[in-house]
């Protein structure tokens, strides 16, 4: 038997259940986010070499799998010219480069911590090779020490589903595999720790929830809903009456009747699947007016892509807000929801959410997050644009203003240089793209002192400094759909390649079309003359 958004493990008076004495944890899907840090990834590496993303293959094809295992399925599937071992060392320093930005998710460090405080053994058992666990792990400041053991699938004779990590851990840990409890997001996972003789807790990632649901001995949506106390362990007592403190959500999207609907350019949620339930914080109106909001979060379905949000203000005022884009931070989390609160919370469940909403929202563990109600004044790389080489902060004074860095890419003319640039969002934004000047002097054919620009009250800079771009994305291509990440992104990559043929500056242009060697010399100089970061 197994129940979703609820727990139970199932002992009665006859036949009660061994004690649970310690708990191991799957890592990517379960305690890190890797599956947003990393999207984009397969999909770049496949483009660069001849072939097409088929979307639906990959999302319920290789979930759990060993990196051996999927190696040699990408391979066979796509018709790739390598071994699998030859894909790996291709494509792994590419995600290499994306885990430091993979971000907790909603709940985990609270359960880590709360276990460890208990002096609950904990172990770390994944599919990835160890060596790529330290790696991901070494982010998240205390991790490595707080489990007991860690191991990864090049340690043991099989990975999952075979049950060899969870009986090895349970072994090095000292306690007997009946005695541990393991929570999992794949269904891979769920075999593994049943073949084992362990309980599970499956919070699935998605498409894996019908198969996690016959199989675990019990399915939640996030770990925001785990009660350890089901389990004979020590419970939370981090609770503040109704409510439960959790780690700043950011999001946005365009709200109407009702509901949040998230623009992304790839059509999935920014939202990792884990985010569901009944949660409250600040909602911000075209940049202005700040909302005390109730916001439950969840799917239609589990095959849906996108995530259903249904948003309420404290005060009501709803009405005033429609058709407008909003920036939402969650800082309080009250309950699971359930499928049919996702689509419309009954008024008296409504009016109880908005009076803990109401009351919590005065509380200093809350409100000390209200001091950021449009972007987030900590937003850094790995929150805005997780790509290296690219840093944005909202100025303090004016949050529509942001200082950008960009690091000039390797093995270009800019490279080892430091390029300023600010970036305005203008009243009609997302509908109108961002203003973009740089602020640093560079030697570039698509990037020239701007002939008229729009100067942040902020800004010091002289305006023979202020450089305009040749970006059609900054232009007749944009769309409401595309993000400030895009927007850096594209500045990133014509850093990369610089284009002549379709020039801003017409003189540097002729340099680099006449004598390249000598521009590319040129734009160097200015690199180390205008550019080292001082």
């Amino acid at each position: 038997m197994s129940c979703r958004g609820c727990e139970c493990n199932n002992a009665d008076a006859e036949n009660p259940k061994p004690k649970i004495l310690a708990v191991i944890f799957d890592l990517d899907g379960t305690l890190l986010d890797t599956e947003w840090a990393t999207r984009g990834v397969f999909e770049e590496f496949l483009a660069r070499n001849g072939k097409v993303l088929d979307k639906e293959r990959e999302e319920k094809k290789r979930l759990g799998m060993t990196l051996k295992d999927s190696a040699a399925s990408v391979v066979k599937d796509y018709h790739l010219p390598f071994t699998p071992d030859e894909f790996v060392q291709q494509i792994i320093p590419m995600y290499q480069e994306k885990w430091k930005y993979a971000k907790a998710l909603p709940g985990a460090n609270r359960v880590i911590k709360h276990f460890h405080d208990h002096g609950v053994p904990m172990a770390l058992a994944s599919n990835s090779l160890r060596e790529y666990i330290e790696a991901k792990i070494s982010h998240h400041r205390g991790w490595k020490e707080l489990f007991s053991v860690i191991l990864g699938s090049d340690q043991v004779k099989a990975g999952k589903p075979a049950p060899d990590l969870f009986e090895e851990a349970a072994k090095q840990m000292g306690v007997d595999a009946v005695h541990c409890l393991v929570i999992e997001d794949s269904v891979v996972g769920v075999k593994a720790a049943k073949a084992a003789g362990m309980e599970v807790v499956a919070v699935p990632s998605r498409g894996e929830a019908a198969g996690c649901s016959s199989l675990a001995d019990t399915v939640l949506h996030s770990l925001l809903e785990f009660q350890p106390e089901h389990w004979g362990l020590p419970q939370f007592e981090d609770w503040v009456d109704q409510a439960l403190p959790i780690e700043p959500i950011y999001f946005s999207g365009l709200y109407a009747n009702g509901f949040v609907s998230e623009v992304t350019e790839d059509g999935r949620s920014a939202l990792p699947d884990q985010v569901w339930g009944v949660f409250f914080g600040w909602a911000v109106a075209d940049m202005q007016k700040t909302y005390r909001v109730v916001v439950a979060i969840g799917l239609d379905c589990n095959s849906s892509p996108h995530k259903n949000i249904q948003m309420h203000t404290v005060d009501g005022n709803n009405c005033c807000i429609s058709n407008q884009q909003m920036k939402l931070l969650l800082v309080g989390y009250i309950r699971e929801s359930n499928t049919k609160e996702i689509s419309s919370m009954d008024a008296e469940a409504l009016e109880e959410c908005k009076l803990i909403t109401s009351a919590s929202l005065d509380l200093p563990i809350f409100s000390r997050h209200g001091c950021v109600p449009l972007v987030p004044r900590s937003f850094s790389v790995e929150d805005m644009i997780s790509t290296p080489g690219i840093s944005a902060s909202p100025a303090e004074e004016n949050m529509r203003y942001f200082n950008v860095m960009i690091l000039g890419p390797a093995q270009s003319p800019y490279e080892g240089g430091v390029f300023k640039l600010e970036l305005f969002l203008p009243e009609e934004y997302p509908m109108a793209p961002p203003k973009v000047r740089f602020l640093t002097k560079i030697y570039h054919p698509n990037i020239d002192k701007a002939s008229s620009f729009l100067l942040s009250p902020l800004s010091i800079v002289s305006p023979e400094f202020l450089i305009r771009i040749c970006l059609d994305i900054l232009k007749d291509k944009w769309s409401p759909a595309l993000q400030i990440r895009t927007v850096l992104l594209s500045i990133q990559a014509l850093l990369s390649a610089p284009n002549p043929d379709d020039p801003l500056s017409e003189n540097i242009a002729k340099h680099w079309k006449t004598n390249e060697e000598e521009a590319v010399e040129t734009a160097k100089e200015w690199t180390r003359l205008y550019a080292s970061g001082d």
